[in-house]
């Protein structure tokens, strides 16, 4: 007679555990290959949004220029569904039926500047998209005011843009500071 229960011995035991255990061990690296997989596929083909600006002179003893546009530099579209323009940290809130051209005049004025008769705003219909590696201008054209004036417009303005991913993952985007999780 053995001395294990029902003449089975420690190996026959171990025999049968073995691919049990094998195949645990199998899934469990299956799941976590699928969760990376998935954290890198969020990585690679979010959105990144950020601020396009500039001050340029076209012409010697010309007007200077402005320019602001917001690029996805992200591979995949990001959904804006906020925008705010501060000027000096105060919030401009567009006026009821104000185009683009005239709320972008406004925040001019409030910095001592006029909009030359080149200068377009362009407004986002709100929620906007934006595909991977597409811009949307925001401001271009000239500006009229001592020129050290305008050398100002990039510092004392800040435009904040909510947006989010096909993830549902939201970020906010700021022409001052860049791209926090929001």
């Amino acid at each position: 007679m053995s001395a294990t229960c029902c003449g089975h011995d420690a190996l026959d035991w171990f025999a049968a555990i073995g691919p049990t255990a094998a195949t645990l061990f199998t899934a469990w690296v299956a799941l976590r290959v699928y969760q990376s997989g998935e954290r890198i596929q969020r990585l690679l083909l979010r959105p990144r949004l950020g601020f396009i600006q500039g001050i340029k002179q076209p012409t010697p003893g010309g007007p200077l220029q402005w320019e602001l546009r917001l690029r996805n530099h992200g591979q995949s579209p990001a959904t804006v569904v906020n925008l705010i323009v501060l000027v000096d940290g105060t919030e401009i809130p567009w006026a009821p039926l104000e185009n683009a051209g005239a709320y972008w005049g406004r925040v001019l004025n409030l910095l001592g500047l006029r909009a030359g008769p080149d200068f377009i705003g362009w407004e986002l219909v709100l929620p906007e998209n934006i595909g991977g590696g597409s811009e949307q201008p925001l401001v271009d054209g000239s500006v009229i005011g001592a020129p050290q004036a305008v050398q100002t417009v990039m510092t004392r303005i800040e435009v904040r843009v909510t947006y989010k991913s096909p993830f549902e993952e939201r970020w906010v985007a700021s022409s001052k500071t860049g791209e926090t999780a929001a």
